[in-house]
């Protein structure tokens, strides 16, 4: 069982982190996604433009859901 976790910043400090806290930083990985708002196109910065991103499906099962999600932005 693990109670916290003592991290080391530096020679002279560390930082003991709670059950909680750990368990906070890593939830539990899900197979959804959860969309929480819609921006209008004007209030993007132009900059985050210029390099293209995607995202991309892991295993057979994401392809379908990947998919559902592409076609409902459609």
């Amino acid at each position: 069982m693990v109670h916290g976790r003592l991290i080391l910043v530096n020679l002279n400090a560390s930082l003991e982190l709670s059950k909680e806290q750990i368990e906070f930083a890593y939830p539990k990985s899900t197979q959804t996604i959860e969309i929480e708002t819609f921006v209008k196109a004007g209030e993007i910065d132009i900059d985050l433009l210029v390099k293209p991103y995607y995202l991309e499906p892991s295993g057979k099962a994401a392809d379908k859901v990947y998919a559902l999600l592409r076609e409902s932005m459609r």
